[in-house]
């Protein structure tokens, strides 16, 4: 949360006023502006009636029980934020409260990170034809390679994974989405040498030169390496920058400088920012949250994961299962 959801609250001061931090246990934290402050233990220290959002970033184990303390107050005015991965599978069960709350959303800062939206945008127009392959290498993990993949394929569910073990370090994830479309992830993940690249009918998106029909995405930083934006070369290069004041001030002020903190700052302001303008474009809704955390929580326990749509019903199985937990 120090690296991330922090930084990108303290850039829109417009859309939003930090009222207060619990913790467990009391800590100092640091905040953007280099100011300090001590968390709070309880949450009866805040009058929750004058809260609009709350952001639950904590470990997955102890997510149930934040959960229920904050179920013993009125919490029908609230929307909740709840970070990745949300729950682990035997507390799925959880998730029939959150429709004691306004809505709750996932942060899942896949969704509306600029590179994202400008693969999507170009798919979606063709640009490349027909998508018949997304190859992750050493660029996904888990729920969030699942989210990024539904993202810009719009496909809804996952039909098949598999994770083969190539060697003591090397791992490969097969998947087949909904819609026929396979993807490839080599792991472990490591984002400072990964690299994606997507094929299609007509030509091919990576985030390094590949041939002469290759969209190449390229991250741009500024002179205190810090990551701005992210520039599409095609016959000729678009600029896609952080459009945010505060931006470059607050991101610089983290301690985490690599580009994919960048990435996710930049991102959750653009969630942040819209949803407080009232659009859903860019939040994540909690089943399909959910749903990518079990998907991934079943491959890492079996190595393989199915779902189907049954004939007739427009949700899969996994989808279906997930709806009628949360009622």
């Amino acid at each position: 949360m120090q690296h991330t959801v922090l930084p990108a609250l303290y850039c829109l001061p417009q859309e939003y006023a930090i009222v207060g931090i619990w913790s467990k246990t009391k800590k100092r934290i640091r905040l953007p502006d280099g100011t300090h402050i001590m968390t709070m233990t309880g949450i009866d220290t805040i009058a929750l009636h004058d809260i609009d959002v709350i952001v639950l970033a904590a470990t997955i184990s102890s997510v149930p029980a934040i959960l229920k303390t904050l179920l013993t107050h009125d919490v029908g005015h609230i929307d909740m934020f709840l970070d990745t991965p949300i729950l682990k599978m035997k507390d799925v069960r959880m998730a029939r409260y959150f429709s004691r709350f306004k809505h709750v959303y996932i942060t899942e800062d896949y969704i509306s990170m600029i590179q994202t939206e400008i693969i999507k945008n170009y798919i979606a127009r063709g640009i490349v034809g027909r998508i018949k392959h997304i190859y992750l290498f050493h660029y996904g993990y888990k729920y969030h390679a699942v989210s990024f993949l539904k993202r810009i394929t719009g496909d809804t569910y996952i039909s098949f994974m598999h994770r083969k073990r190539t060697s003591d370090t090397i791992s490969e994830v097969h998947i087949t989405l909904s819609e026929g479309c396979r993807a490839t992830i080599i792991e472990p993940r490591n984002y400072a040498i990964g690299t994606f690249l997507i094929v299609g009918a007509t030509g091919t998106i990576a985030n390094y030169q590949f041939a002469d029909n290759t969209i190449v995405l390229t991250d741009m930083m500024n002179n205190n390496n810090i990551y701005i934006g992210t520039t599409a070369h095609t016959d000729t290069s678009n600029r896609y920058l952080v459009k945010n004041a505060h931006y470059l001030t607050i991101a610089g002020s983290v301690q985490d400088h690599t580009i994919m903190n960048g990435k996710k700052i930049a991102s959750l302001i653009t969630m942040f920012q819209t949803f407080a303008h009232g659009s859903e474009e860019f939040v994540y809704p909690d089943k399909d949250g959910l749903y990518d955390a079990i998907a991934s929580a079943m491959l890492d326990r079996y190595q393989y994961f199915f779902d189907f749509r049954p004939p007739c019903l427009h949700l899969s199985l996994l989808q279906l299962i997930i709806h009628l937990a949360c009622k």
